[in-house]
Parts: structure tokens; sequence; C-alpha cells
């Protein structure tokens, strides 16, 4: 369940607590590969947005949580400079979404992978 800042207050006041990962070996490792996220350019590409849509999120619970990591509630998102696409530890890595829109072997890759973890 994604929950948003208004969503987890009301769940504090009613003495409910949820369970986030409040630091992770994301950030530390964010200087190293990763790319610089602007979260603006990304909301108008189509392949981004149909992402989003099939993880059931909207584009107001996207916050980001570093220059680096896009923060989708129970799952963060990177993007970096290696063809490659990874998901572990709640984090999903992929090239830029420039590179997927071109290689359709990246962007298959990617497709087969969000299907088979269920995210």
């Amino acid at each position: 369940m994604i929950t948003n800042a208004k969503q987890f207050s009301y769940l504090n006041a009613m003495g409910i607590d949820i369970w986030q990962q409040k630091h992770t070996d994301v950030e530390k490792d964010a200087g190293q590969s990763h790319l610089v996220i602007d979260l603006d350019k990304l909301c108008k590409q189509q392949l981004f947005i149909d992402l989003i849509q099939s993880l059931n999120i909207t584009l107001d619970q996207i916050t980001l949580k570093s220059e680096h990591c896009l923060n989708l509630g129970l799952i963060n998102w990177q993007f970096s400079e290696n063809n490659q696409t990874n998901y572990e530890n709640n984090t999903l890595t992929t090239p830029a979404i420039e590179q997927l829109v071109e290689q359709p072997k990246l962007k298959r890759q990617l497709w087969q992978l969000l299907s088979a973890s269920s995210l």
C-alpha cells in the first residue's frame, strides 16, 4: 500500500503504525553511477507515465527521495548509466527513460522484470 503524507498523518493520529524504511544503501550509493533525475522532464515521457500507471501509482504520489532516486511509495527507482535493469532491496534500477524508449530490448527486459516481481 502506498501512503502519502496526509494518509500517513491520519494513520499516526489513529495510533496505526506503518513501517517505512528511512535509510537505505541506495542513498549511500547514489553518487556512484546513478543519473540525476529531472522529475518535470520525466513526467512528460509517455513510457514513464505508462510504467507508473501499470504500478497503480499517480504522478502526484511520486516524490524525489534524492537527486538520484524517485520514491514511488513501497519502492524506489533509480536511473543508471548501465544498460541493466535490476530490482533488489525495494529499489528498481534501470537505464535512463530515453534509453528505454530507444532500445526495445531494454524496455522488454523492464516489463518482464515488473511482471515477474509483481511490483
